[in-house]
């Protein structure tokens, strides 16, 4: 044995020990799948939050599968192989239970694959218990139904209702800085044994720590996006009639794509003046022509933003926004303005938030409005459809 490896051994012991601790602070742990042999690898830290004794878990993807909820079951299979088949991550929540127990509980999962030479290699991933996080949405949820009845109609009851609705935003604050917890103590935990440890641990060690990192700072910004979509329905729309044009030409403004002449950005003469609430629509716009810049690997990146009646409804304004961008397939529309749907892989395009067209679609139908996705007639690209009412 060389000089200097029994430190390096419990240096490497510590390494594993802080890891592991950080994990269970987080009530998560990591997986992974060879797609060639489909054999499973759980971390210590999964099989515990299966219920599992450390190095007991079967190895194969049934054995998963019986501790998921069977209603659930088709849903993870199905997201798997699409987010292979489509390259690109995948995040989904489904119930499971701890071995030996019949209680269900919620867990997020996410994977990543691994290619070679086109073909998939290997799949790997990280669940974490969110059970905490489902009890407080649906308590939340409960909490505003159970307002919704009580003070339907009650004109007297306004100053309550108030208060108790503050009391909800309140709680809901709360609830958020609960959920950042977690991923503020993994990301420290990560950043003192690389800071501590870098220049002994082995390189896959140190990109494996940078992906925690990453992951955790990911995880505290969609807890913040989560809030910025509540919020948005939470302001009383004001009215006012709004130029489209200039309202278009200034939400463009505090764009870099178009500030900085990267897109071309052409706005039709035949834009109306339609009452809304100028803040929430520029808001609208903001997120509808980013995505049409971002999303788009054109030589020269072309948005165009026209107007015209409604073909089946009268006092109606179709507003459209195309761009000669990579599209969106007809077969991911009807889920693409979820929350936290992402529908490009991230190497492609950086970290989105998901929330962008979840505010979009919440926004619009509050101005008793819709919006859809249509494919781009000139032959490229999306075009997205705004209807809006004339009032």
């Amino acid at each position: 044995m060389t000089h200097g490896q029994p430190h390096t051994l419990e240096s490497l012991r510590d390494f594993n020990e802080t890891l592991s601790l950080a994990m269970k602070g987080g009530r998560m742990g990591w997986w992974t799948r060879d797609l060639s042999s489909n054999r499973v690898v759980w971390s210590p830290e999964l099989e515990e939050l299966f219920g599992l004794e450390p190095g007991t878990f079967g190895g194969t993807e049934q054995d998963f599968f019986n501790l998921v909820h069977p209603d659930d079951r088709k849903a993870v299979s199905d997201e798997v192989a699409a987010a292979i088949m489509q390259q690109r991550d995948y995040v989904i929540e489904f119930r499971f239970r701890r071995a030996g127990e019949n209680t269900w509980r919620w867990m997020d999962g996410r994977g990543h694959a691994v290619y070679v030479n086109g073909a998939p290699t290997m799949l790997y991933g990280i669940g974490m218990d969110i059970t905490d996080r489902r009890r407080a949405e649906d308590t939340i949820r409960e909490n505003a139904r159970k307002l919704a009845e009580l003070y339907r109609g009650a004109e007297a009851h306004t100053k309550d209702l108030t208060r108790a609705n503050r009391d909800l935003s309140d709680f809901a604050h709360i609830a958020a800085h609960d959920l950042k917890e977690p991923f503020r103590t993994i990301n420290f935990q990560a950043s003192f044994i690389l800071d501590d440890h870098r220049a002994i641990l082995p390189e896959d060690a140190i990109k494996k720590l940078e992906g925690i990192q990453k992951a955790a700072v990911r995880g505290g910004k969609l807890v913040d996006e989560m809030m910025r979509f509540a919020r948005s329905g939470d302001v009383k729309l004001a009215d006012s009639p709004v130029e489209l044009a200039a309202l278009v030409y200034e939400a463009a403004s505090t764009i870099p794509d178009y500030k900085d002449k990267k897109a071309e950005l052409r706005i039709e003469s035949n834009l109306p003046t339609l009452t809304v609430d100028p803040m929430a629509m520029s808001q609208v716009f903001q997120n509808l022509l980013a995505n049409a810049a971002r999303y788009n690997k054109s030589e020269v990146k072309r948005v165009r933003v026209s107007a015209r009646e409604c073909p089946d409804k009268p006092d109606c304004v179709r507003i459209e926004v195309a761009d000669n961008g990579v599209g969106i397939p007809a077969s991911q529309r009807p889920t693409a303005f979820r929350i936290f749907k992402r529908l490009h892989r991230e190497e492609e395009f950086g970290a989105g938030s998901g929330v962008g067209l979840a505010i979009v679609k919440k926004i619009v139908e509050s101005h008793g409005g819709e919006v859809a996705i249509e494919d781009n007639p000139e032959g490229q690209g999306s075009v997205f459809v705004v209807t809006l009412p004339r009032r």
